[in-house]
């Protein structure tokens, strides 16, 4: 299974250079993305946001179930 495990590192590296072919068959390297068009966990600022606000209302409800099993508040 670990069998030129060493020989397959030097041969693919572990981050890859995004480049691209012109006609000179010649590589170029492409300019990184402008940082407005970047994705954080591979989603868009749209979807980050439904995600925070779904785990806040989990946490939320979370800490209203925990203070009623402690007592701390309860139901007239």
């Amino acid at each position: 299974m670990f069998d030129n495990l060493r020989e397959q590192a030097k041969e693919s590296s572990f981050y890859e250079d995004k480049t691209q072919l012109h006609d000179g068959g010649a590589e170029r390297v492409v300019p990184p993305s402008s940082p407005s068009d970047r994705l954080i966990l591979g989603m868009t600022p749209p979807q980050r946001f439904a995600i925070s606000l779904m785990l806040m209302i989990v946490v939320c409800m979370l800490g209203v179930v925990l203070l009623l099993v402690t007592g701390h508040i309860g139901l007239v």
